[in-house]
């Protein structure tokens, strides 16, 4: 991919995508690609505001090339709510624990 369709491909996704702790909008500093298997973008995101850091895959359909030109302008459009969300307890921590203790990968059957 070239670097021009990457960096549009970042820009794109940093005006989307929010903190999921604080909701704080990325800047493209605290966006770092840290692989590609072939469509699919593997993504670090630290958030400057809380520190909450973030893995991401990013999977993108179509031609990477027509995509990175024409989706800049449509984007800008889309509005994502702030989520206002209550902190994780310690419950709900052993209960994701024990489910993925017998989890076997598959999510197709979730």
């Amino acid at each position: 991919m070239d670097r021009e369709y990457l960096r549009l491909l970042l820009k794109n996704l940093q005006s989307l995508m929010r903190c999921p702790n604080c909701g704080h909008r990325y800047t493209i500093d605290e966006i770092k690609l840290r692989g590609q298997s072939g469509s699919t973008f593997h993504l670090q995101l630290n958030c400057s505001e809380c520190g909450a850091p973030v893995q991401a895959s990013v999977a993108i359909s179509g031609n990477l090339s027509e995509m990175a030109q024409s989706v800049a302008p449509k984007i800008s459009d889309i509005q994502i709510p702030k989520r206002n969300t209550k902190p994780i307890t310690s419950d709900e921590i052993i209960e994701l624990h024990e489910y993925l203790k017998d989890f076997d990968g598959d999510f197709s059957n979730l």
